[in-house]
């Protein structure tokens, strides 16, 4: 059995790797949301998440924005403790942090780019991403010179004032 799963693309056969923990994700061609449920329910034991991909969502970014977002089910990765999405295009960002596209209760390590966590925090107020950084205690800056920030400075991040 193996731990470890490399360079899954959008296409990957219809069954459940349940001794993989770590998994890397990169295609050039755009991760849509039902990928991501895809992934949850393939990799129910999923603790860390390499996401490469640099292509936008953008296609599917009006439906999440209109008021019918309800056709789109919250994918669930109740064990991912790490997350990389510093090679990623900024929808991917959001689509982990909002807590209605994405559930990530254990998330403790959390590698970004600073511009495009702060655009999808908004300024690190915005509500509906607080639930999924809550329990991040590593920060990791990807591509910038802030190497990291430690927990007392994360969670004043994920609980600023309004």
């Amino acid at each position: 059995m193996f731990e470890d799963l490399h360079n899954i693309g959008n296409t990957f056969p219809n069954i459940v790797f349940s001794h993989v923990r770590r998994l890397r994700v990169i295609d050039n061609v755009p991760f849509q949301h039902e990928f991501f449920n895809r992934i949850a329910f393939s990799f129910p034991l999923l603790e860390s998440l390499i996401v490469i991909n640099y292509n936008s969502q953008s296609s599917i970014s009006d439906e999440w924005n209109s008021d019918d977002n309800q056709l789109h089910s919250i994918a669930k990765f109740n064990y991912l403790e790490s997350l990389f999405l510093g090679k990623a295009d900024i929808d991917y960002v959001d689509q982990f942090l909002d807590e209605r596209k994405t559930h990530v209760p254990r998330l403790t390590e959390l590698t970004i780019d600073y511009d495009h966590l702060a655009i999808v925090t908004d300024n690190f107020t915005r509500d509906t991403t607080r639930l999924n950084c809550i329990k991040v205690e590593r920060l990791h800056f990807f591509n910038t010179g802030i190497n990291k920030i430690n927990n007392e400075n994360m969670n004043s991040i994920c609980a600023a004032e309004s």
